[in-house]
């Protein structure tokens, strides 16, 4: 991918100077990190090593390329998998459906965890969710779960907005993991299958936990590849 935009401006490098130095430059200047970088003069990639000198570069005025080396084919694909899941489980969640979800006295088992993870996840982010002194759940009874459902468009529009979020790195890890070790208590039983016998609703809030918790994974390994450049900027397209 080509950057399309200029990262150094007139900017002067020596003779002896490795393109590796050039790269230097690029990444304080963008964040873009160097093993991301191939340099390009007159439609050929620059090696890493090679000296300025050696490459017949005119003395003043050089342009050169800059391509963006993005996550691989399989990475951008598991990724584009992952939150399109999530977003056909949220296009199947009514609020008709939540508001029958948030009276339920007495959830039947499994959706009261269900509910759980989804608590877990929207930690910090929902100021409706109560938290303890160190960051992490204040209460995980089906009374606050109901508070959290308490206006369902208001609610709805928050999981819509996580997958920003994860995109940002605006979601703390202890939350994923927190809703992650809940899912996993639960076994096969933490399965919208499953829960869809008990609950509709909470079938799709059950689907969306999986799949945005594979999302957050996904991002996270891309994300600390491209350490100081905004890459899910960059693939926004390619992802969605």
């Amino acid at each position: 991918m080509l950057s399309g935009k200029v990262v150094l401006p007139e900017m002067h490098f020596s003779e002896s100077a490795l393109v590796s130095s050039v790269k230097d430059e690029v990444r304080a200047a963008s964040g873009i990190p160097v093993w991301h970088q191939m340099l390009v003069w007159q439609m050929a990639a620059l090696e890493h090593n090679a000296s300025l000198g050696d490459l017949s570069l005119p003395s003043k005025g050089a342009a050169l390329q800059l391509a963006v080396v993005l996550p691989s084919d399989a990475e951008v694909a598991q990724a584009r998998h992952s939150i399109q899941d999530a977003s056909a489980a949220l296009n199947s969640l009514s609020l008709r459906g939540l508001t029958e979800l948030k009276r339920l006295a007495r959830p039947p088992a499994g959706v009261d965890l269900v509910l759980e993870a989804v608590l877990h996840l929207l930690a910090g982010i929902d100021p409706s969710i109560q938290l303890n002194s160190s960051g992490g759940l204040k209460d995980t009874s089906w009374k606050a779960s109901t508070a959290m459902m308490k206006e369902p468009r208001r609610f709805l529009f928050a999981l819509m907005n996580f997958n920003t979020l994860v995109d940002n790195g605006g979601i703390p890890e202890r939350n994923i993991k927190s809703a992650s070790r809940l899912c996993e208590s639960m076994g096969p039983d933490f399965s919208p299958e499953c829960i869809a016998r008990k609950s509709v609703a909470a079938s799709s809030l059950c689907r969306w936990v999986l799949s945005i918790i594979q999302y957050y994974d996904i991002v996270t390994q891309i994300r600390a590849d491209f350490k100081g450049f905004d890459i899910m900027a960059a693939i926004s397209e390619q992802v969605q």
